[in-house]
Parts: structure tokens; sequence; C-alpha cells
């Protein structure tokens, strides 16, 4: 009975340490699981477009400005010609804001085209309303 009871013991603290968040650096020192990531969104503006805008070298999708996915699991997107859509990326103040008193309006994006293996991304610099 002594010999199960070290048995379980012994699982039990090796799954503790096992599952610490902590990791040991050469020193000896603490440090936190995950380092802060720094993005190209944490510098990105999203403006409304105006003549002084400089679009050079992004690329123009005008469409519909809708939601894609579904709850909770939704993200902003903007739906061109055809079966051709893009989830948008902007700034904190645009996805959270902005979009929400765009969605379901006709407009012209300005940004840059990142495609992943299933999706393009379109990150978001300037925007323009196609009055109806």
């Amino acid at each position: 009975m002594k010999i199960l009871a070290y048995i379980v013991l012994a699982g039990l603290l090796t799954a503790s340490c096992a599952s610490s968040d902590k990791k040991s650096t050469p020193n000896n020192q603490a440090t936190p699981d995950t380092q802060p990531a720094v993005t190209q969104q944490d510098s990105l503006i999203t403006r409304p477009f105006s003549a002084e805008a400089d679009t050079s070298d992004l690329t123009k999708v005008t469409g519909q400005l809708n939601y894609t996915g579904n709850e909770p699991f939704t993200r902003p997107a903007i739906f061109a010609s055809g079966s051709e859509a893009y989830i948008l990326i902007g700034d904190d103040t645009f996805i959270s804001e902005t979009f929400n008193k765009l969605n379901g309006r006709q407009a012209t994006i300005y940004g840059k085209v990142k495609k992943s293996q299933n999706t393009a991304e379109l990150e978001v610099h300037y925007y323009k309303l196609i009055e109806q």
C-alpha cells in the first residue's frame, strides 16, 4: 500500500512540474512562457480616403462590406465580384468600431493583400464609401 502511495505522489509531482507555466533561464531566473509579439498591425492606422492619400503601392478592392464566419468567430470582410472575398485587417478602432457603422455598404478599400493557405487577407490602409 505504501508503494502505491509513493507511485501516486511521484506521478502528481511529475505532472505538476510539467504543467508549470514558467521556464527557467541559464541564470535560474523565471521568465513568462510567452513574449509580447510586435506586429505590423500595431503601427497600422486605417483612415478614410482623401486626396492626400498615397495609394501607389496599395491594392484597390471594391465590393460590399460584411462579416464572414459563424458566431462567435465572425470577421470583417469585403466581398468583391464573384467568389472573391478578403478578410479585413486594420487597426483596433477600425475593426471594432468603424466597421460596424460601415457594415452592409459598398466601399473601396486600399490596402496590402496577404495570402495565407486558406484565405486572402487585406490590410486596410484607406477606405472610401461608394454613395448609392
